[in-house]
């Protein structure tokens, strides 16, 4: 579970994990998402990737993942030289109009967004209860409640 909000530290537009390989992108010629990932975002290697968010390397969930960086992130002033015009795949992170699930999310020490623990751990705890209930409970009430917990 996450909370927070954006606080600009950039980091997610200079290190972008994503499990989709540039040829899926590089010769693209077509618009949206896709065809902004094509025009902007250029590949760079882990290490470069690590350097800007040592969470990257920590976290078991990115390993086999490829690494972008943003051709419209500036740098010196740390923000997006076309913030007002970023497409959906910016704009949206981390949310994508759902549920944001911990070990998807680009955590860093100064990103705005962190997760919340203690709604997680008591999440799970809920969770074991009605796995551990569920045989006096009908299959779908069970997943019903577990759906319920997690909003």
């Amino acid at each position: 579970m996450t909370k927070g909000s954006c606080n600009l530290c950039g980091r997610c537009c200079q290190a972008i994990a994503l499990r989709d390989d540039w040829t899926r992108f590089e010769n693209y010629q077509g618009g949206g998402d896709r065809g902004f990932v094509a025009k902007h975002w250029k590949p760079i290697s882990k290490e470069e990737a690590t350097k800007v968010n040592a969470y990257l390397l920590s976290n078991p969930n990115f390993r086999g993942y490829n690494f972008y960086t943003c051709d419209w992130f500036d740098k010196e002033k740390r923000i997006c030289s076309h913030h007002e015009e970023r497409p959906s795949v910016c704009r949206d992170y981390p949310w994508y109009g759902g549920q944001v699930r911990t070990d998807e999310v680009f955590y860093s020490d100064d990103c705005g967004y962190k997760i919340d623990r203690e709604r997680q751990r008591v999440i799970e705890v809920l969770r074991s209860f009605l796995i551990r209930i569920s045989p006096v409970l009908e299959i779908g009430e069970e997943r019903s409640l577990v759906t319920k917990i997690e909003d």
